[in-house]
Formats: C-alpha cells, structure tokens, sequence
C-alpha cells in the first residue's frame, strides 16, 4: 500500500488491542550509558533523522522500543539500514554497537498497545502496510500518523506491529506519557532489568552476536584502528 495523501477525519474502525500481561520478558538495545528501563525522551526534528514512531515537535513524549526476542530487538536495530546485497553478508559496523548492550526486562503492569499486527487491525486505523514496513525515507510521515493515532486511541499505551527486519515476529514501542506517574524522571515501573544482558561491543558480544546474526546474514565489522 503507497503512503496516504492526507491525514483521514476519522478512523474507519475500532482499533485492535494486545494486551502484554506483567511479567511479560521483552529484549531491547541500547547505551550501556542508559539504564535498560529508561525511556528516550529525544525529540526529534520533524523532518530529519529520528525513526518509525518517535516523539517531534508536533507531539512530545518519551518512548522506548522493546520486543518479545532478542533476535528481533536485535535485527530491528542493527539491520534496518543495510541493504541485502548479493552474494556477501551484510556488515554491521563497529560503531553501530560501540557502547550498546541487549538487554532483558520483565514487564511490571499489564500494557495495552494498539495493534498494526495483520491487515485487519491496520484497515481499522485506515492504514495498510506501508506504515510499519516502509523505509526511513518515509519515517517523518509515519511519525506524524503515529501522532495522529495516539490522538486517535487515548487509551493506547503504545503500538505494536510485525518486525520489517523478523517477520513475521512483533516489534512495539511504548509511549512513557500513557503510563502516568509510573513513569517518572527519576526511573520507573513499568519495566525491571533482569540478568542476562549482554555487551555487544567487547570481544565475548561480538563473538555472540556474530552467531545471532548468521541467520540473517550479516556479521560484526572489525572495530577501526
């Protein structure tokens, strides 16, 4: 489905839900310089950088994308913008991993997101594809309808939709305003780090994460002189 002209007046449907239960184990990558719980509260231009759902100018807000696999956190980061070329894996860079580590949470509440899952949920919030599996050419416009639905759903605690890099695996994002004082500057509780985090840029992670990648095709660059 091609991106949409135009915002619509209304939904066509009723939106899905997916509950995450607490206690739900979801995987995420980022900083070793950031708690694995923090949410990101970057944000980002309205035009420039960024990715699929973050917060902008036009609506503010902390978020933090997480998944239920490693495998999917990690291909969702890391592999999203390499191109599959013929014959030879694609190579992650040092730098793309240079301070990161995949880490393990245990939700702590129950969690409603708003479901892209299938073409059922995404014809309810008059969406197709396009949405979730675009490229990042397209990821300020998906912003601004991920804005649109969250005026949409003021009950969606975030959304949640399959993997472009795993599928047909999901991916989420939680939005840190729809959790009220469970989410504050200090920390929060609505996620818990548990053991089994694991540093992808010392000798052990790569070795770890060349084995993860395999599958997908790709491989850890050496790191630059």
């Amino acid at each position: 489905m091609a991106r949409p002209a135009k915002l619509p007046g209304k939904l066509a449907g009723t939106p899905h839900q997916v509950v995450w239960p607490a206690g739900t184990t979801l995987y995420r990558v980022h900083r070793k310089s950031r708690s694995a719980a923090d949410f990101n509260a970057t944000v980002v231009d309205h035009h420039f950088g960024g990715t699929r759902f973050d917060s902008t100018p036009n609506d503010e807000y902390s978020y933090l994308y997480l998944a239920p696999s490693a495998e999917t956190a990690l291909v969702e980061s890391l592999l999203k913008e390499l191109p599959v070329d013929d014959g030879e894996p694609r190579v992650v860079s040092y730098s793309a991993i240079e301070d990161r580590r995949l880490s393990r949470l245990e939700l702590l509440t129950d969690v409603t997101l708003l479901s892209l899952l299938d073409r059922r949920a995404t014809s309810a919030v008059n969406q197709g594809t396009w949405l979730t599996q675009s490229e990042s050419p397209d990821y300020p416009f998906t912003r601004r309808w991920g804005h649109w639905l969250r005026g949409q759903a003021d009950w969606a605690q975030g959304l949640i939709w399959t993997s472009r890099q795993n599928h047909p695996e999901p991916t989420a994002v939680l939005f840190g305003d729809r959790f009220g004082p469970l989410v504050r500057e200090d920390g929060n509780e609505v996620l818990r780090p548990v053991q089994g985090g694991i540093d992808l840029d010392d000798s052990a992670g790569r070795r770890w994460l060349d084995s993860a990648l395999d599958p997908y095709c790709a491989r850890v660059g050496a790191p630059a002189d």
